[in-house]
């Protein structure tokens, strides 16, 4: 798993877990090994993820999704390519986005992510983009517009990059 909430008041409902579970179930829960990135405490946590990663010999597909303000995982703009696993604030904009016309009680504040160092480092990167809010992002990724301050450029020179949108993304491109 790439990333999950923190401190979501109704986990495991609304979990990146659950969302899994649901969609995807036996291929990925059954005989197989899924490591969960918060089993216990923040820095802990990633420590153990990062670890895990490490001895795992890194990640070997990578399937992203492509945030409106093309962050990675909840690696948002600004995020240091360099970083490994950690906990991050929540911005309003990904809380609007993933929890729509939700109340603050029942949204989480933070979440762990894998960082970007070890998305850019995995052998295959397969990044899914949907929705026309995307547009502009996918378009920069097209032209092959690098800016630090988009995480998604940072995959721009991987040897292994696909990129998979849908009609709406690809309009505006």
């Amino acid at each position: 798993m790439l990333d999950e909430y923190v401190d979501l008041p109704t986990y495991p409902e609304g979990s990146y877990r659950t969302f899994l579970r649901d969609h995807l179930g036996d291929v990925i829960f059954n005989n197989s090994t899924v490591f969960h990135p918060l089993d216990v405490g923040d820095d802990v946590a990633c420590e153990r993820y990062d670890k895990a990663l490490s001895q795992a010999g890194g990640v070997d597909l990578a399937i992203v999704g492509l945030g409106r303000n093309g962050h990675v995982g909840f690696n948002e703009p600004g995020a240091d390519p360099l970083e490994r696993t950690h906990v991050v604030t929540l911005t309003a904009a990904t809380l609007e986005a993933n929890f729509p016309g939700q109340s603050n009680s029942v949204r989480p504040t933070r979440a762990i992510t894998m960082g970007l160092r070890d998305l850019i480092d995995a052998r295959s990167v397969l990044m899914l983009v949907s929705g026309s809010s995307k547009a502009s992002i996918l378009a920069a990724l097209r032209h092959g517009i690098f800016d630090p301050s988009i995480p998604a450029t940072n995959f721009l020179d991987h040897q292994n990059f696909t990129i998979i949108a849908d009609e709406e993304a690809l309009a505006g491109t």
